[in-house]
């Protein structure tokens, strides 16, 4: 690349995924981002390692700011990625928006246990949160180095 010419932009299209291609790459990954809406209108973004479970994103969390926000939201947004640089140099990214529920009880709870989600943190995670989708979209794209 000449130093002295713009960046010719790449004319690759992005290629616009389909809600089951969505949900087949998030089930190919375990961790992506939650974002919350604060009292002051900011945004907070934690990263979650999460699970689909039909159709859903499930996740595993302590009492604090997580699960105080995602209760009372009345949406929440997560994304997640991932990218072959040294492969094929395809990347792709998916997100979801909607209201996240905590699963506090009856059959749910006991469900959610036994899902296959290990918090990476060993403190006591014993709250678990679900992401109902009511958006889905997602893009796959080749990086430009």
């Amino acid at each position: 690349m000449d130093p002295d010419r713009p960046h010719e932009p790449d004319e690759t299209p992005l290629e616009v995924l389909s809600e089951s291609e969505c949900w087949q790459l998030l089930r190919s990954v375990d961790v992506g981002r939650i974002a919350m809406a604060t009292d002051d209108g900011s945004v907070e973004i934690f990263p979650i390692n999460f699970v689909v479970d039909h159709g859903t994103i499930v996740f595993r969390t302590a009492a604090g700011t997580k699960l105080t926000r995602a209760a009372k939201a009345e949406e929440v947004g997560f994304e997640a990625d991932d990218s072959d640089l040294e492969g094929d140099g395809v990347a792709w990214s998916v997100v979801v928006r909607g209201p996240a529920e905590t699963i506090d009880g009856g059959d749910e709870l006991f469900d959610a246990f036994e899902l296959d989600l290990r918090p990476w943190h060993a403190s006591n995670k014993p709250y678990f949160v679900r992401l109902v989708p009511r958006m889905t979209s997602g893009r796959r794209f080749v990086v430009t180095r």
